[in-house]
C-alpha cells in the first residue's frame, strides 16, 4: 500500500517535470512560434472587427496598429480585407449620394470636381457631414461621372501599406481595387 502511494506522488510529479521541458524546449528552439502566435492573436482580433461589420476607419488603425508586427503575408490578408470592407461600404455610399437633392447641391457647388481642400466651404451642413465624414475621412473621394458624383476608393490611402507588400500582392489589391 505505501508502494502504491509513493507511485502515485511520483507519477504527477514525472509529468510535471516532462510537460515543463518540453514547453521550455518550444519557446526556446522556434523564434517563429513567437511571430505565429503574434499573427494568429492579429488575424483573430482583425477577423472579429469583420464579423462586427464595423466601420472601415476602425479596420484602418487597427491595420496601422499591427501592420509592422506581423509578417507580409498577414499584412496582405489585412489590407485585402480592408478593401473588400470599403467596397461594401462604398455600396452604401451610393444610396446616400443617389438623392437627388444631393447630387443637385454637389454640382451647384462644385460643377467640375471636389478637392478636400474644398470641404470647409459648404454652407450646408448635412451636406458638408456627409462628404468629410462619412466619404472622405474613410478613405474615399468623389468622380464627377456622366453628370454625376460617385465615390471612389482613394487607392493614395492605401499606399502606406505598400511598404509591407511584396509587388505581387500590390498587384492584386489594385486589380482588386480596379473591379
Amino acid at each position: 500500500m505505501k508502494q502504491r502511494f509513493q507511485f502515485l506522488l511520483i507519477l504527477p510529479l514525472c509529468l510535471i517535470s516532462i510537460t515543463s521541458h518540453a514547453q521550455t524546449n518550444t519557446n526556446l528552439t522556434s523564434i517563429k512560434y513567437g511571430q505565429h502566435t503574434k499573427d494568429e492573436t492579429v488575424v483573430t482580433n482583425f477577423n472579429v472587427l469583420l464579423q462586427q461589420s464595423v466601420d472601415p476607419t476602425v479596420l484602418t488603425t487597427y491595420i496601422n496598429k499591427h501592420i509592422q508586427q506581423v509578417t507580409n503575408e498577414t499584412a496582405y490578408h489585412m489590407v485585402k480585407d480592408l478593401v473588400q470592407s470599403l467596397k461594401n461600404y462604398k455600396q452604401a455610399l451610393y444610396q446616400k449620394l443617389d438623392q437627388p437633392l444631393t447630387q443637385k447641391a454637389l454640382i451647384t457647388q462644385f460643377p467640375n470636381h471636389i478637392e478636400k481642400s474644398d470641404l470647409n466651404s459648404i454652407e450646408n451642413t448635412t451636406l458638408r457631414h456627409l462628404l468629410t465624414n462619412d466619404i472622405y475621412n474613410k478613405g474615399f473621394t468623389l468622380n464627377l461621372i456622366h453628370g454625376q458624383y460617385v465615390p471612389v476608393i482613394n487607392e493614395q490611402e492605401l499606399e502606406k501599406y505598400y511598404l509591407f507588400l511584396t509587388p505581387a500582392q500590390i498587384q492584386s489589391i489594385r486589380v482588386s481595387l480596379a473591379l
